[in-house]
Order: structure tokens, then C-alpha cells, then sequence
């Protein structure tokens, strides 16, 4: 068992929340932004008594890989550190002046100001020729208009929602919020962090539960329950 050490604002972002070792590829984040070694999630999944109490408290969340998003980080070719894919810059160095979200649906990691300015470009673009239409945040995880509101990641075009941008290492309340309340959006739709389904076997467990007490329920108001016994006066 080994416990990590506390990390500061620039650990967040060389450091696995979890292990406090380096972070090192493949690299993984769950809803709330942190960044983990896949590798730690994994060994926490499998034996999670080789950490400490205060590490398994940070992620009693995670239950399984569908709550965690494999990050696909774009790094410079002689350095290899770690650049916005759309502006080139040093992601460690900015993360102190700039917000860097990731797209959930793809796990592309970029900066939030870039992406969003693409975003205003584009949709200008669709309002010009009459194809662009709004879309709350709850109708397009609900899939209700996910196909008029087409946004594609700027460098794999894998096709995304707004609300599917995941602010990592979030240092003001708004931002964790933000995270907080998409995350419950999709409990809510029976959704992980991924955007895969829940494991079947919890809808089946809710599912039996509710099928026994409609059982229970109809074998105390059925018919077939005996009348209590009444005592009929005999004449003598």
C-alpha cells in the first residue's frame, strides 16, 4: 500500500491524480477533469487495497473504464512535450493562463478558447446558409438533435455536442460545476463518463427489484387471498 503525495497546480499536469507518479501514455481522465496513467486506474480497478484510504476516496466514482476517456495528446516531434494540436503551444506552461478542455467523444485535448472560436466560425458559416439550429445541452445527450447540431472535432472530425467538452484540472468553482452537472446529466440518461451505457446488470437488478414488488404487490390484493372467516349464528 503506498499513499501519493499531495500534488500542487503544476503536478496536476505532469503527475497521475491517483498514484502521483509521472504520467506517462496511455493517459486517462475521469469527469472531473484529472488525469491519471491508464496503468494506475487499471491496478486500482483490480486491487484496490495497494492504495491508501485517501487515494480510493478521491475515486469511489470509477468502477470500471466506461468512467474514464483515453487522451489523445498532440506533442511536439523533437521535445515531445505536450502542444495544443490547433495552436501549438505548450500546454503545461499555458495551463496557468488558459483553459484546456478535452472532447469526451474522442479524447482530443485542446485549448477551450481555440476550439470554441472554431465553433463560432463554423456555426457563423451554417447561419449564412440557413442550416444552423440551437440545441440545449439536455437535448443533444438525449440525441433528440444531436443530427442539426453538427460540431466535429478540428483534428480527427469525430463528431461532438458542446456539452461533451470536459475542462481538465478546473481551479475555479464554475468550472467544476460545469463538469459536476454534465456528469449528472448523464446519470441521468443512463450514461458513464464515456458515453457508453451503464453495465446492464444495475438496470437489471432496478428492473427485477421493480418486477418482485408488482409480484408482491398483486399476491396481497389478489383475489386468491382468503376472506378473513366469519362466525354464521346457529340456531338452537
Amino acid at each position: 500500500m503506498f499513499e501519493s503525495k499531495q500534488l500542487n497546480s503544476r503536478d496536476l499536469w505532469t503527475a497521475c491524480a491517483l498514484s502521483g507518479k509521472l504520467l506517462r501514455d496511455p493517459i486517462v481522465s475521469d469527469y472531473k477533469g484529472r488525469l491519471y496513467n491508464k496503468e494506475s486506474i487499471l491496478e486500482y480497478l483490480l486491487t484496490p487495497e495497494k492504495f491508501g484510504a485517501s487515494q480510493r476516496a478521491k475515486v469511489t466514482y470509477i468502477t470500471g473504464i466506461k468512467d474514464i476517456v483515453e487522451l489523445k495528446i498532440t506533442r511536439e516531434s523533437k521535445s515531445q512535450t505536450w502542444i495544443c494540436p490547433l495552436t501549438e503551444k505548450d500546454i503545461v506552461k499555458e495551463s496557468a493562463s488558459q483553459r484546456f478542455v478535452y472532447i469526451a467523444e474522442c479524447g482530443h485535448l485542446m485549448t477551450e478558447k481555440a476550439i470554441r472560436q472554431m465553433t463560432m466560425v463554423d456555426n457563423a458559416k451554417d447561419h449564412g446558409n440557413g442550416t444552423a439550429n440551437g440545441s440545449s445541452a439536455e437535448s443533444s445527450l438525449n440525441h433528440g438533435d444531436r443530427d442539426n447540431k453538427k460540431e466535429y472535432c478540428p483534428v480527427c472530425d469525430t463528431e461532438y455536442i458542446p456539452v461533451n467538452l470536459v475542462t481538465v484540472n478546473p481551479s475555479i468553482p464554475e468550472l467544476v460545476k460545469k463538469n459536476e452537472d454534465r456528469m449528472k446529466l448523464l446519470a441521468e440518461l443512463g450514461l458513464t463518463h464515456s458515453l457508453k451505457p451503464k453495465k446492464k446488470k444495475e438496470k437489471e437488478k432496478k428492473k427485477q427489484k421493480s418486477s418482485t414488488e408488482k409480484k408482491r404487490k398483486s399476491l396481497t390484493t389478489s383475489d386468491d387471498v382468503p376472506a378473513k372467516k366469519t362466525k354464521v349464528p346457529v340456531d338452537t
